[in-house]
């Protein structure tokens, strides 16, 4: 059994997902605060994509929407930005 990694759940941030990423099954990508061009004000996942990606990880990424915008306005924009950083 491999653990899920929830990109918003880590309190520490960084240094506890940088851990996580490389024992990973799947992965839930949080957002919480969407910015204008669909990126995360919370979770940076600039820096959390390369680095999965450096781990071999090809499984799913799920999109966890939990901003306080209606979803209809951000969840479009949040997963545009996930698919972007995903083709990447």
């Amino acid at each position: 059994m491999l653990p899920l990694l929830d990109t918003g759940n880590f309190t520490d941030g960084w240094p506890s997902l940088e851990k996580a990423l490389a024992i990973a099954s799947h992965i839930h990508a949080k957002f919480l605060k969407v910015a204008a061009d669909g990126s995360d004000e919370k979770v940076d996942y600039a820096r959390i994509i390369p680095a999965l990606r450096a781990t071999g990880y090809d499984g799913w990424v799920s999109l966890e929407y939990e901003a306080e915008e209606a979803v209809a306005a951000g969840i479009p924009r949040a997963l545009a930005y996930l698919k972007r950083m995903l083709a990447g």
